[in-house]
């Protein structure tokens, strides 16, 4: 059976599958990274954080994020204008902007498809119950 990669329903549409698959690889090889990378040194002791390392991790990100804002021009969702796995993924790692205090609107595609996502209906609902905590 296909696994159900657009939120609601299973997409028969394999070409679209095939770019929700790349999208998500992109999202773990490319954006998780850096996150890690800022993570694991915040939990160092002072004395082992490496203050260069995390600006490098915080300009990866950086990087990433203006791909992403040019590759959501004119669009709403990652693939076929519909909420995806995709989408769902890459936004739990894009939340690391309200932790780095990054002012999105300097990328207005990727600011408008972060909320697309975030205020998607039914995360609204899971939001508003607590199930899940989304800035």
């Amino acid at each position: 059976s296909l696994i159900p990669y657009t939120i609601g329903q299973v997409s028969k549409n394999f070409e679209e599958n095939a770019i929700i698959d790349q999208w998500i690889q992109w999202t773990t090889s490319e954006l998780q990274p850096p996150i890690a990378d800022i993570f694991i040194n915040a939990t160092k002791p002072p004395e082992q954080k490496q203050p260069l390392h995390i600006q490098y991790s915080k300009y990866r990100i950086m990087q990433q994020t203006i791909l992403l804002d040019k590759e959501l021009k004119n669009k709403r969702f990652l693939v076929a204008d519909k909420f995806s796995l995709a989408d769902l993924i890459l936004c739990s790692y894009a939340q690391i902007h309200s932790i780095l205090h990054t002012d999105l609107s300097i990328y207005p595609n990727f600011n408008k498809w972060y909320h697309s996502v975030i205020d998607y209906p039914s995360l609204a609902t899971a939001k508003s119950k607590k199930l899940v905590i989304l800035s």
